[in-house]
């Protein structure tokens, strides 16, 4: 397929006649079902870039968290078994407030085109 072909109008102009010639109350049934389609397709977009963003952040907070939780239990001397008890709660802690800190954060920034 060449540059010509691939610019060619005539498919538009038809498209165009098709729309103006045709029973208005299907055309306009169409072309609402056509913007709830694509409402649906950025609403899924959006939620999956949210769940993204949120995996993202409760796995870096995981890991922030865990680092954390091994320096100050090995600073203040935690004794015994409770060292793991504290280095999870920091671990777990950590990955939730950075998960919904950053899922929120995708979710604010979902509409934005850049």
């Amino acid at each position: 397929m060449n540059w010509r072909q691939r610019l060619d109008t005539r498919l538009r102009v038809l498209v165009l006649q098709t729309l103006l010639f045709s029973d208005m109350e299907k055309t306009e049934v169409a072309i609402s079902e056509v913007m709830v389609g694509f409402n649906c397709i950025c609403w899924d977009s959006c939620m999956a870039r949210v769940a993204t963003g949120a995996a993202v952040g409760g796995a870096v907070g995981g890991a922030v968290g865990a680092v954390y939780g091994t320096y100050e239990a090995i600073r203040y001397k935690v004794p015994g078994l409770l060292k793991i008890r504290h280095i999870g709660q920091t671990t777990l802690g950590s990955a939730a407030v950075f998960g919904l800190f950053l899922g929120a954060g995708s979710l604010i920034h979902c509409g934005k085109s850049y």
